[in-house]
């Protein structure tokens, strides 16, 4: 199995409504050959000021006309996974979000899907194996203890919401810096996939954060789901 971890950065929720306009990716046997690619939006894309917040973007440079469309970043992406000969595409959260606005971008330039047709979507097996996990529930409420969750009710599917950041500090990893960066999402995304299912460090980096010894003696396989691209759509 070769793996490309990847993460999108967007004007919005909306894979429809709204524009990728940056794409960062890792390849976890290769770490040093990350990718990273930056586009204008596509014309009409709506504009959420909340997610420029998190990514850290200006309006003026996502509606730059000197940048390549979004056309042209997802064939860049497209590439750099056939040249890693991955055939399973990974992330955080990807099945819900990230992996939706590929789907919608090849679908608004009239592309072939030419990416792989299985994720492992590392949210979904991490609240599977650990969040909703009774064994791990005093480990659950020393992190909410010491990270309380932002929740404003009493709302279950708020209070039970893991991000990236509260998954990795399951093993004391700092929040990623911000504004968020594509990139820096994949690195994050990568550096747990390794600390979850092989219990190792992928990014150098992050050495100097000790593997929570609640997860030593776990073993667990990473779930890997075949999709049809049109599904997403």
């Amino acid at each position: 199995m070769n793996v490309i971890i990847f993460d999108v950065e967007t004007t919005g929720l909306d894979p429809e409504k709204n524009s990728i306009v940056s794409i960062g990716a890792v390849d976890p046997n290769r770490p040093d050959e990350t990718f990273y690619g930056e586009c204008r939006i596509f014309d009409g894309a709506e504009i959420s000021p909340d997610a420029l917040k998190v990514n850290g973007y200006t309006v003026d440079e996502i509606t730059d006309k000197e940048k390549q469309t979004p056309k042209d970043l997802l064939l860049k992406f497209e590439d750099y996974v056939k040249q890693h000969n991955a055939n399973v595409l990974a992330g955080f959260n990807i099945s819900k979000f990230d992996l939706k606005f590929l789907a919608y971008t090849a679908k608004r330039y009239n592309l072939p899907w030419d990416l792989p047709t299985k994720y492992i979507d590392i949210k979904n097996d991490f609240e599977d194996l650990v969040y909703n996990n009774p064994k791990f529930a005093d480990l659950k409420h020393q992190i909410d203890t010491m990270f309380p969750p932002p929740v404003e009710n009493h709302d279950t599917e708020k209070i039970n919401f893991i991000s990236l950041n509260r998954a990795l500090k399951y093993f004391g990893v700092e929040d990623e810096p911000r504004p968020h960066n594509a990139l820096g999402g994949a690195k994050y995304a990568t550096e747990l996939y390794g600390l979850f299912y092989l219990k190792s460090h992928f990014l150098r980096e992050y050495d100097k954060y000790p593997m929570n010894i609640a997860f030593k003696g776990i073993e667990f396989t990473p779930k890997i789901v075949s999709f049809n691209y049109t599904d997403l759509i």
